[in-house]
Formats: structure tokens, C-alpha cells, sequence
């Protein structure tokens, strides 16, 4: 049974079940993972209760979804649907930043380990462009939030692909006056979306993305970071981050034109799978406590710190808040402004 828990911010993902050989040779073998729940107990490190938001399919352990609500997060609007659905997902780290997502046999036959059962007839998804007019099995729909989180103040959208995207920031602000934040999918972060992009990110507080997306935006139309945060402000964006692992985050203000450059914070990289939304939970975590871009910037930078020193979002659960703030002060005196 599930508990009601009162929550003022929303986070849209995806759940995954992942298996992980991270640098160091540790292996995770099926465990809950996906944008969500590294967004989602990022944030908890900073600020606890959030209602969660995605699809599984019947296959989803119910057990991991009483874990995942025992850590202070309103469950409801986990839709299982009426089906399998295969969320399975491997990753096996060549370097500190670098890993193969295919192929699962080799690695473990190279450590002289038993294949998993759980990998048997496992293939990458393959990436390809999202569908401007129909969605997938992950797809949310308006009808997927239920009543009880459409009065959330704080709405997070992880990646997910362009139909929920199109459709769930709008109906938050129709009905309420909230602050939306948008980690936007690599399905539609593409040249050939060029004009479309500008309507979805319309209205949105705040865009997180990575650097090798917005250049995968801007395909075509040779700009700097500097500039791509510019332009990319005026679809009627007010704060824009791009995250760029080991060269920090840069973050673009666009009334007051301020640009600031915050180094990553130094930290031994063990796992970098959830790196860039442990940065977007930390962000909303900040952002919704403060209002301050740079100080919600640093929060998300200090997450993805924590993050990449370990494996699986339940990594994210046992560092201690302290150790949080302590790399907090910390890094405050390393910040850029250009």
C-alpha cells in the first residue's frame, strides 16, 4: 500500500534496473536505477519529500517502489502499467568517463565472472530521433499526474522524450504558477528540432543540458558555450546550465546577463552513469529552498561530486549532508564569473 506523503515539488523520469562494472571493477547487478531516482535522491540529500512521476511495466519490483517511498518521496504517480517493460540497462567503464553500454558477455567473461540471467537477450536501446506526435511506453500524459500532485510549486522534468515534455510543463503552469525546470531528452536535443525546441522550452525557469547535446542543437551553427546558453535564454528561458563533467558547469542568467563558471568540484571518479541529473536534483533542491541560480548551481555541482565517487543512485542515500556542505564552502571560492 501505498502513503500518501505531501509534497510542494514534482519529479518526471525515467526508472531503470541497472547493472554496472564501474571503474574500480565493482559490479552491480540489477539494481533500481534511471534519471529519476539519481535526480530524485540527489535532492533528497538537500531537501527531503518530492512526489516521483514515471511508468513500469508489471515486471517492476513493488519492493523497490516501498523503498523508494520509504526515503520520503510520494509514490503515486508511479504508473504500473498492464505490461513488461524491458528498462533493463548495462554499463562497463573503460575509463574514468568513458564506457560500453553493449556486448555484456565479454565483460564479465573477461573478469571470469557468470553471465547474469537478468542480461540474458540484453541489446542497448538504440538512439534515435523522438516522434514529434506520439510517444512511447515511457511517454507521461496529463492523465498520468494525479490530482493530488497537480498543486506542486516545483516541477523537474529528467529527460524523458519530446511528447511529455510538450505536454506536462504546460498543463503545471495552466493551472498553477509554477517553477519548471527542464533536463530536456537527447531524442529531441537534435538539429532537426531546431524550430521546435523553442515552444518546449517556452515558459521554463531554468534548462540544465550537457554540452554535447546543446551541441548536437546547434549542429550546423558553429557557437561557443557562451553563446549557445545565450540564444538558447531567449525562447524564454530566465537561467540556463550547461554541465560539461570534468570542466564544470557554466550558468547563464538572462535578465541580469550574468555568466559564471564553476569548476567540478575535485573528486575520485568511480561510476559517472546519473552524473548530470544528480546535478539537476541538487539544482531543484537548491533552487526551490533559495530562488538563487548560483547557489542552486553549486548544490547541483556538489551532488554530482558525491555521485561519481560511487555506484547506483542508492549511493547518493548514504552520503552524509555535512560532507555536502562542508564541499560546499568549499567550492564557493572557486566560482568564475566571466
Amino acid at each position: 500500500m501505498r502513503i500518501p506523503l505531501s509534497v510542494n515539488t514534482l519529479i518526471c523520469g525515467k526508472l531503470a534496473q541497472e547493472t554496472i562494472i564501474n571503474v574500480n571493477k565493482e559490479i552491480f547487478i540489477e539494481k533500481p536505477g534511471g534519471n529519476l531516482l539519481y535526480t530524485a535522491y540527489s535532492h533528497r540529500l538537500w531537501k527531503e519529500a518530492a512526489g516521483l512521476a514515471a511508468k513500469v511495466g508489471e515486471n517492476y519490483s513493488e519492493d523497490w517502489i516501498t523503498d523508494i517511498q520509504a526515503h520520503h518521496f510520494n509514490t503515486f504517480a508511479v504508473k504500473r502499467l498492464p505490461t513488461e517493460m524491458d528498462i533493463r540497462a548495462f554499463y562497463s567503464f573503460t575509463g574514468e568517463d568513458e564506457y560500453r553500454t553493449d556486448n555484456p558477455q565479454k565483460y564479465f567473461f573477461d573478469l571470469g565472472l557468470p553471465f547474469p540471467k537478468s542480461l540474458l537477450g540484453y541489446t542497448p536501446n538504440p538512439q534515435q530521433l523522438d516522434n514529434r506526435r506520439s510517444g512511447t511506453t515511457y511517454s507521461l500524459r496529463p492523465e498520468d499526474i494525479p490530482d493530488e500532485l497537480m498543486d506542486c510549486q516545483f516541477l523537474y522534468m529528467a529527460p524523458l522524450d519530446y511528447l511529455s515534455h510538450s505536454l506536462i510543463p504546460p498543463l503545471f503552469r495552466a493551472k498553477n504558477v509554477s517553477t519548471v525546470i527542464l533536463n530536456p531528452a537527447e531524442g529531441y536535443m537534435q538539429a532537426s528540432f531546431w524550430f521546435d525546441v523553442p515552444a518546449v522550452f517556452q515558459g521554463a525557469t531554468a534548462i540544465i543540458t550537457t554540452i554535447n547535446r546543446a551541441s548536437k542543437l546547434f549542429l550546423g551553427r558553429d557557437r561557443g558555450v557562451w553563446e549557445m546558453a545565450e540564444v538558447m535564454s531567449t525562447f524564454g528561458i530566465e537561467i540556463v546550465v550547461i554541465t560539461a563533467g570534468k570542466d564544470g558547469q557554466y550558468l547563464y542568467e538572462r535578465d541580469s546577463h550574468k555568466k559564471y563558471h564553476i569548476p567540478a568540484y575535485p573528486a575520485k571518479v568511480v561510476d559517472t552513469v546519473g552524473a548530470c541529473d544528480a546535478f539537476g536534483g541538487g539544482f531543484l533542491a537548491g533552487y526551490s529552498q533559495y530562488f538563487d541560480p548560483l547557489r542552486a548551481a553549486l548544490m547541483g555541482n556538489i551532488s554530482a561530486s558525491i555521485k561519481i565517487e560511487g555506484s547506483t543512485p542508492q549511493y547518493l542515500l548514504y552520503a552524509m549532508p555535512e560532507l555536502a556542505q562542508a564541499r560546499l564552502e568549499n567550492l564557493r571560492g572557486r566560482v568564475e564569473e566571466c
